[in-house]
């Protein structure tokens, strides 16, 4: 499933898993990683790559946050709500992007109107010709609008997700009432595979339901999507799929943005040539915390004073992320270039992010893309590092970055009691670490490593067999000081 948040499309999640299902395609992209801010390429890849590790995780959801985003700032406004302005929009970027690095060819052999192995029939524009009916062309994606501008998507799955396709000889005649979903098959194998019924899943945004053939056949669609299965399996096979997209060398890259950084004032040092080595070894663990700032509009608040606050802030973005080694030195403290102007908020009090901190032409820090940071990042989740923090799940979900459970160590959950209330940083470094940390404003260097301390503190309780009665402990003191 895809959630919905974040100002999200709403035609756009429907149309995301359509082209998750075309495997040549989401090969191809999961295979490209540039170095470009702006590439829907990148975006598409980095999406596919977490729906497909996020199958086998516990919640099986994913947020299209970056690509959302990106989306919306290529619409011009007379199509930013219509999903075939959307998909037009999608498929026009990437057949620039794909020249760019020439694969004009790949493309057109799966999306040309003239024989490629793909072909999408605008049922908007001719809602007389609802389906093409016999020849060679078989439908297997079709997306319809259920209320407003939400879309949902009806998928034809089969036990061992061979492809599954529907004849468009076997759907029944209907009338035009106008109705949007998204009828695709996610098969993992480009193998056409004939069934006499099929198992159909609605997809509604993050809402995962079982379905059935009726309800899809019953549909009628704004956009229906046909596949030549001689032209998809034999011209356009699918590629070998590349474990590891973003290279060593490209994670050490390390661009500073900024005209006015003084070195000196640098506060991280790079991973040394035999710490990447661990890294890829997956023997590595860190502390990471993050600073956001909001770039949707927030809820007011009035204090009992008449002054005002932002509450609850709106949409947010990544503004600095800080990663520190075990013994505590930062080997990534980095801000994020944005243009400040989109900046509705940067929640100073929380994050230490000011005016002008994420400004090329002003910035005091080391400053990078949003494309570099992710990178690192990525490599980091591929190598199968450790991370240990506090509210990683929010961290890595503004990110927009699915890491395996497994993988992450939250100091949030360590020092928690079932059905009672979450332990805030500020709160357990004073308790275990005898220390005061977010004054005026939050350190992401100094959370990441209180996160790390932390977790060594628990680590020591756990041998020692105090750990439950210190928790107990924490709690009683909580209550009794008001958790300060």
């Amino acid at each position: 499933g895809l959630e919905n948040g974040q100002g999200a499309l709403d035609c756009l999640n429907p149309i995301l898993q359509c082209l998750y299902s075309i495997i040549p395609l989401k090969t191809n992209l999961k295979a490209h990683v540039c170095e470009l801010e702006t590439c829907l390429s990148c975006e598409l890849g980095f999406l596919f790559h977490m729906m497909d590790e996020a199958r086998f995780s516990r919640t099986k959801v994913c947020q299209p946050v970056r690509v959302s985003r990106l989306v919306k700032t290529l619409l011009s406004p007379d199509v930013r709500s219509g999903v075939v302005g959307v998909l037009h929009v999608i498929l026009e970027t990437l057949r620039i992007e794909f020249s760019r690095r020439n694969q004009d060819t790949f493309l057109n052999m799966l999306f040309s109107p003239e024989g490629g192995a793909i072909r999408i029939l605008n049922l908007h524009s001719s809602p007389g010709e609802q389906f093409i009916e016999g020849g060679k062309l078989e439908l297997f994606a079709a997306v319809y609008n259920v209320k407003g501008t939400h879309c949902v998507a009806i998928v034809s799955v089969t036990d061992d997700l061979d492809t599954e396709i529907i004849s468009a000889s076997q759907r029944p005649s209907r009338s035009n009432s106008f109705a949007t979903t998204s009828a695709i098959d996610v098969g993992s194998s480009p193998v056409l595979v004939e069934k006499e019924e099929a198992e159909w899943v609605l997809f509604n945004d993050f809402v995962v339901t079982e379905s059935c053939l009726e309800e899809a056949l019953l549909r009628p669609a704004v956009l229906a999507f046909y596949i030549d299965r001689r032209a998809y399996s034999s011209v356009v096979p699918p590629a070998p799929s590349l474990q590891w997209p973003v290279t060593r060398d490209l994670f050490e890259v390390d661009v500073n943005l900024s005209k006015m950084t003084n070195l000196e004032n640098l506060r991280f040092d790079p991973l040394t040539p035999e710490e990447i080595d661990l890294v890829i070894r997956g023997d590595f663990t860190v502390a990471l915390d993050t600073e956001f700032i909001s770039i949707g509009l927030g809820a007011m608040e009035i204090r009992e004073d008449g002054s005002r606050e932002i509450g609850k802030p709106g949409d947010m973005t990544v503004g600095r992320v800080s990663v520190v080694r075990e013994n505590g030195v930062p080997f990534i403290d980095h801000y994020v270039a944005v243009d400040e102007s989109q900046v509705k908020d940067f929640v100073t009090r929380f994050s230490g992010i000011r005016p002008g901190d994420l400004d090329p032409a002003t910035s005091s820090h080391w400053l990078v893309s949003s494309t570099a940071l992710y990178n690192k990042l990525r490599f980091l989740v591929d190598c199968g590092c450790k991370f240990v923090g506090h509210g990683l799940h929010t961290d890595f979900r503004i990110i927009n970055l699915w890491v395996p459970g497994s993988s992450l160590i939250d100091t949030v959950e360590l020092f928690h009691l079932p059905s009672q209330r979450f332990l805030s940083l500020k709160f357990l470094a004073s308790k275990l670490l005898n220390r005061s940390i977010q004054g005026d404003v939050h350190c992401s260097i100094e959370d990441a490593k209180t996160a790390y301390e932390l977790y060594k503190v628990h680590q020591r309780l756990k041998d020692e067999g105090t750990l439950e009665q210190t928790i107990k402990g924490l709690y009683e003191t909580g209550r009794a000081s008001g958790w300060k």
